[in-house]
């Protein structure tokens, strides 16, 4: 993009890393004008019209984050990103279908605070969906009220909307969901769509059903279920709505409780996402503050110890307004924020004036065990903030007034919750406000947490979750798995667990490793670690690498690029949460639909 006032020649202008390209002789940029740099620029052109594009680069840039480094026809660097994907970076763009983009030309694209995800919501139009099977009642538990369900659910993070959801006898006829206008607030699913779980996000608006997903679905409590009692064993019933893609995975699973009915279904994502040659979608007219790089100290401060928050702010306009917003922990997520005026004039702890690194001191909290939550937003008079974290109040930033501990020779975990989210996890199936019934206790939602290790190294805007079967998530962060932010791996790696350990029990995770290693393969990689939640006290645990994406990114040459298979058993539940499950086996495959069921996996496999 040119933001300046007159036309500019970049013939010979070239990317020097993520890509390799030369920009072509006789190539110039009018005044606020754009020029496409594209893969493949026939397709660019057939996709968006007649734009300004030139190409084709050479070389791929990754999802994971990537250097692009762009010189002058004399080599003098003209600019430089070093951007990534997810956490304080947008998470949208992490191959979701939404674009990075700029949010004004003025700002420091080097910073995180910059970019935006591209606005993808109003590009699709809905089209109509219907899938028609016997209902075999394959079996019961409970009453009616328990066993006769639709299940609606989505298998990653998404957005996708619903219409005119019907199950109909045959096609035709009445429809059999009769609470469909309604949200359910009980906990059951009689009076309207029950969302729990990664959907509990979901809505309904202006008779359109909002299906909202912070993590893949199940036929446990991560889904959106209705009542249909006035289904019948033996009958063929058509499953029918209509259906568009907002953001993020497009692919719609519905089904029946007992999963003799099911359905997928992959919405269309349009090929002209983002705005090439165009102002972006996210464009600002005025360029807004940025902040970055914010942390507190000591990462563990000591009853009665003074602790100092520090926030990088960068603004193209002058005299931003920074305020740290923060609050006393309480049980129910109610106490009200106050702020602070952060400085940067070298008094009130600053160590150096106008160097762009904003400072305030609190001294408010220093009973021990006290959880601080906290937060910064930079204002200008133009209207424009910024904040971090990126979630502000939402989801801030914490920490634990405790008496540090010298390292050993584990390494310390410590994981900051607020004590209502530690409820939330820990309550199992019993509704906690102001989440209600949300979040039963085989969900998979993470909760917000701050990770410090060895007493020292502060990682804010992690998440955190009970893991295991009913019978092992009882016990709140006993067993659990957590997720680092995509932009701040630890130690290269994004996704982990860490449970009680039992040599009896968990021989078999080991011995599958052993497999593995003989077989010179890479393998997840095992350590025992020092757990602590909050104040609680130390525990011994086993941290585990989970097999995913993002294992297979760090150890295999290919990374992700593959099918992983992962085996479960089945499970179905009641609305109290009475369950009943079957372990996991190769008896189906001989079943009369097991040729059906293993094409539909197949072909959603491959998609």
């Amino acid at each position: 993009h040119n933001r300046g006032s007159v036309a500019v020649d970049i013939s010979g202008w070239r990317f020097v890393d993520g890509i390799d390209f030369t920009i072509p002789p006789g190539t110039t940029i009018p005044p606020l004008g754009y020029l496409v740099v594209a893969a493949d620029a026939n397709w660019v052109l057939a996709t968006y019209g007649d734009i300004p594009v030139v190409g084709d680069f050479d070389g791929r840039l990754s999802n994971q984050g990537e250097m692009i480094r762009l010189v002058d026809s004399w080599g003098n660097l003209a600019d430089e990103v070093d951007y990534l994907a997810g956490g304080h970076w947008p998470n949208l763009a992490h191959g979701d279908g939404s674009s990075m983009e700029l949010r004004n030309p003025w700002m420091d694209n080097s910073r995180a605070s910059a970019w935006f995800d591209s606005d993808e919501s109003n590009r699709t139009a809905f089209q109509h969906y219907r899938y028609s099977d016997v209902y075999r009642q394959l079996t019961t538990l409970g009453s009616a009220t328990d066993y006769k369900e639709l299940h609606l659910h989505l298998v990653g993070d998404s957005h996708v909307i619903l219409k005119n959801i019907q199950v109909r006898r045959g096609g035709v006829g009445a429809n059999l969901i009769l609470a469909g206008n309604a949200m359910s607030t009980n906990g059951g699913s009689a009076g309207g769509w029950l969302a729990q779980g990664t959907h509990y996000a979901s809505y309904l608006e202006g008779g359109e059903l909002h299906l909202i997903s912070d993590g893949h679905g199940d036929n446990r409590p991560n889904r959106v279920e209705i009542d249909i009692t006035g289904i019948q064993s033996g009958q063929t019933y058509e499953i029918s709505f209509d259906a568009r893609w907002v953001a993020g995975a497009s692919r719609v699973i519905a089904q029946t409780w007992d999963h003799s009915i099911a359905t997928s279904v992959s919405l269309p994502v349009p090929s002209d996402l983002g705005t090439p040659g165009a102002a972006n979608s996210c464009f600002i007219e005025d360029p807004a503050p940025q902040v970055d790089g914010l942390r507190h100290e000591p990462a563990v401060p000591a009853p009665g110890q003074t602790v100092r928050v520090t926030a990088r702010v960068a603004s193209a306009l002058p005299s931003p307004l920074v305020l740290l917003w923060h609050r006393l922990d309480n049980n129910t997520g109610t106490g009200d924020w106050s702020s602070k005026t952060m400085t940067d004039d070298g008094s009130a702890g600053d160590e150096q004036a106008g160097d762009g690194v904003y400072t305030v001191e609190l001294t408010e909290y220093g009973q021990s065990g006290q959880i601080v939550q906290f937060y910064v937003q930079a204002f200008l008079l133009n209207g424009q903030m910024s904040e971090m974290p990126k979630g502000g109040s939402d989801r801030p930033a914490l920490y634990v007034v405790d008496t540090p501990t010298n390292a050993g020779d584990l390494r310390r975990m410590r994981f900051v919750l607020s004590a209502l989210d530690l409820r939330a996890i820990s309550n199992g199936n019993n509704p906690t406000a102001p989440y209600g019934y949300a979040f039963p206790r085989l969900s998979n939602h993470y909760f917000n947490t701050t990770v410090i290790v060895n007493e020292s190294d502060v990682i804010y805007g992690c998440e955190i979750r009970a893991a295991g079967s009913p019978w092992t998530r009882g016990g709140g962060v006993t067993r659990a798995k957590y997720k680092f932010p995509d932009d701040n791996l630890f130690r290269g790696k994004g996704n982990l667990l860490y449970r009680v350990y039992d040599v009896g029990y968990w021989t078999h995770d080991r011995i599958v490793r052993y497999w593995l290693y003989l077989l010179g393969n890479p393998t997840p990689e095992n350590e025992f670690i020092l757990v602590e939640v909050n104040s609680a006290g130390a525990s011994v645990r086993e941290e585990v690498e989970v097999v995913d994406n993002d294992m297979l990114n760090r150890a295999y040459e290919n990374g992700s690029q593959g099918e992983l298979y992962k085996i479960d058993d089945e499970w179905w539940f009641t609305d109290n949460w009475d369950q009943t499950s079957r372990n996991a086996d190769w008896s189906y495959k001989n079943s009369d639909n097991a040729g059906r069921y293993h094409s539909e996996w197949m072909k959603r496999t491959r998609e």
